[in-house]
């Protein structure tokens, strides 16, 4: 999609530069939004899965320049070395896993040290990327509101600062929708909601 959306952008170019030896192209409006955001320099979301569609996303945000934001897993604590490097925004949801059933032996021994090591760990993610200079956002996407406020709270008595919780839900948001003039601070000219 991203090479199409280049070439059609240089195809635009060129046809307006050499109108007498170029035919039209043919108007594909997804691809003239999505060059026009590219040149603009304007963000991409990318949706990960583990830690490793993170590096893969900076790959192909290399590869073609893009300005891109990463919607987090929770897995980043896993690679945070090889993450820090590049400086991503994160806009992590808190959806920790559930507490591992362990009261049946037979149940406890289906369960992976993979698996049991990120129930503990996944509170901590939060910490570690901040730790790490890296800017985040927090969201409650897919999460119920009492079940976003505990799953916050666990990050806080973990490792998590209130001043880099709060950062999270505010004004570091705020500040990258360009939108730290009106919003994310409760102030005198800023929206109330």
């Amino acid at each position: 999609t991203f090479i199409d959306a280049k070439w059609f952008r240089e195809a635009e170019i060129k046809t307006a530069d050499f109108p007498q030896t170029n035919k039209p192209i043919k108007q594909n409006r997804d691809l003239k939004i999505l060059s026009q955001w590219m040149s603009e320099s304007q963000p991409f979301i990318f949706e990960t899965s583990h830690e490793l569609s993170v590096l893969r996303s900076f790959n192909i945000s290399e590869e073609f320049s893009i300005n891109s934001w990463l919607k987090g897993s929770g897995y980043e604590y896993r690679r945070i070395n090889e993450i820090a490097t590049h400086k991503p925004f994160i806009i992590l949801p808190l959806d920790f896993p559930l507490t591992p059933d362990v009261t049946d032996p037979y149940q406890a021994l289906s369960y992976s040290n993979s698996e049991l090591k990120h129930w503990d760990m996944a509170a901590d993610n939060p910490a570690v990327l901040f730790e790490n200079g890296i800017s985040v956002a927090i969201t409650s996407h897919e999460l119920k509101a009492k079940e976003f406020r505990k799953n916050l709270a666990r990050s806080v008595q973990r490792s998590l600062s209130e001043s880099d919780a709060l950062a999270a839900l505010t004004t570091i948001p705020a500040a990258k929708m360009g939108m730290e003039k009106q919003l994310g601070k409760i102030k005198k000219g800023f929206l109330a909601n």
